[in-house]
């Protein structure tokens, strides 16, 4: 059975791969092609050099991108794998995919901005504590925003957020219910640090910027 994996960078191919390749390999022989840049003449080939023919029990894992990122587009996986049994894309939320890029460059980076790193570990906190944490952190997103622009918060007459949904009412104000965030939606194996059911958005707002 021949089997491709796709996805952006840093949405979890490589740890799906993984995962496939040792449930494949229960059932039997697999031939594992990671990250090729092209399939011509019948066989895989990736910038370092590496080739590997494109049998019928591959597991092929190749990262959506542009070409001149050395990726491959919609249109190529599409037809270079329209012979393939199983073909699985995987989708990741950006936000999720941000975070991942930036603890993966603060680790391979030899010299990392200590006050950069301190300032996105605390946004990724975000999802911690009481379910007024999310809309709290926007609150001093703005403080921080003004502060760089050089305004007082006092100066700003309107707020809005402009988020993914889906989204509740409770209590005539609106809450965010995205299962990934709210770790009592999305269940323990989901692995969030929080147990809500939906998170504060418009109160803490409000609150803030009750004039």
């Amino acid at each position: 059975m021949r089997t491709v994996l796709f996805g952006m960078p840093r949405s979890g191919t490589t740890y799906g791969f993984s995962l496939l390749s040792e449930a494949l390999k229960a059932r039997g022989e697999v031939q594992e092609v990671f990250e090729p840049n092209s399939l011509t003449q019948g066989a895989f080939r990736r910038m370092d050099g590496l080739v590997w023919p494109d049998s019928e029990s591959s597991l092929v894992k190749i990262l959506y991108s542009s070409p001149e990122m050395h990726g491959w587009s919609g249109h190529d996986a599409a037809d270079a794998f329209a012979h393939y049994d199983k073909k699985i894309f995987l989708v990741r939320d950006p936000r999720d995919r941000w975070i991942s890029g930036f603890f993966y460059r603060w680790f391979y980076v030899h010299d990392p901005n200590p006050a950069e790193f301190a300032l996105a570990h605390t946004k990724v906190r975000a999802k911690e504590g009481k379910p007024d944490a999310l809309g709290l952190q926007l609150v001093r997103m703005i403080g921080q925003s003004c502060a760089a622009a050089g305004l007082s918060p006092a100066q700003i007459s309107a707020v809005g957020v402009s988020s993914c949904g889906p989204f509740v009412m409770r209590q005539g104000l609106i809450e965010l219910a995205a299962p990934n965030i709210c770790g009592g939606l999305a269940g323990a194996a989901r692995g969030l640090p929080n147990n809500w059911s939906s998170a504060l958005l418009e109160a803490p707002l409000r609150a803030a910027f009750a004039d």
